[in-house]
This record gives C-alpha cells, structure tokens and sequence, in this order.
C-alpha cells in the first residue's frame, strides 16, 4: 500500500468514525435515554445533565480525529515522520487523558449523588482503561515520531 492510498484509507476511517459518533451522539442515545427515563421515572432528571455530559465528552474525541485527519495529511505528502505530526500525536495523547479525567470526574460525582449503578461503573471503567490505553499508545508513537523525525534530519544533513 503506497502512501496515497494509506492516507486515504486512513481518512475514510477518520470520516466513518465521526459519522457513527454523530449517529450514537444525536440519534441512538437521546432515543435510548428517553426510554430510560420512562422506565425509571426517578432518575429522569438526569437525562439532560447526562446527555450533555456525554456531549461534552465527545469534544476531545473529535479533536483527537482532527489531528488524525492532519496526520494523513503529512503521510500524503510523504512527510511522516515530522515535528509536526509528533505534536499532532502527542496531542491526541493529551485529548484522551482529558476525557479520562472527565469520566473520573463524573463518576465521582455520580457517586456522590448516590447514582452510580454497577453498569455505569463497568462502562466507566472500560471508558477510562480504554482511555489511557490510547493515551500510553500515541504519546509511545509521538515519542518514536520524534525520534524518526530528528534521524531524518541528521540524514537529510548528512547526505
């Protein structure tokens, strides 16, 4: 796969991925809330405070694909391993530690309310581990694009 075609196959994931977020986002889950709030009459006032809880949470993630977005870029231009794209990825690392430490933040507040259900806390739990383990992956890549990038311009010097 050359790097034309690696950039765009990267891209059309990009695109697929915030389709389905805005699909989730704005159709799926205040559809499947409003059956939650029927079902469980005393907890539907948090149906707006927890869908744009979840809205807000989608920021970083839409942020981090930006980035992506801007890194096909420079993989299209056959620039891979730039300054640039190490920042691009070392800021994807720094989004996902964010919406890890959001989720922290409303799980502990929902358990202070009282409100946190073994469900919750199993998707929480999976949200965060997923979370970091993102964060760990790119800031690894941001380091190792560094690196690459600093080699190429001693080469690029050298020759």
């Amino acid at each position: 796969m050359n790097r034309k075609d690696l950039s765009l196959f990267l891209r059309v994931l990009i695109v697929l991925a915030a389709f389905i977020g805005v699909v989730f986002l704005t159709v799926f889950l205040p559809l499947y809330g409003n059956d939650v709030r029927k079902v469980l009459s005393e907890v539907a006032y948090m149906y707006w405070p927890t869908l744009i809880f979840i809205w807000i949470s989608a920021i970083p993630v839409y942020a981090a694909l930006w980035m992506g977005w801007k890194v096909c870029g420079e993989i299209r231009r056959d620039n891979s391993f730039c300054e640039e794209n190490a920042a691009r990825l070392r800021a994807i690392s720094v989004f996902a530690v964010a919406d890890v430490c959001f989720y922290v933040a409303g799980g502990i507040a929902l358990l202070m309310m009282n409100l946190l259900h073994p469900g919750i806390l199993l998707l929480g739990g999976a949200i965060v581990f997923i979370g970091i383990a993102l964060a760990v992956v790119f800031a690894v890549l941001s380091y190792l694009t560094e690196k690459a990038s600093l080699l190429k311009k001693e080469n690029d010097l050298t020759v």
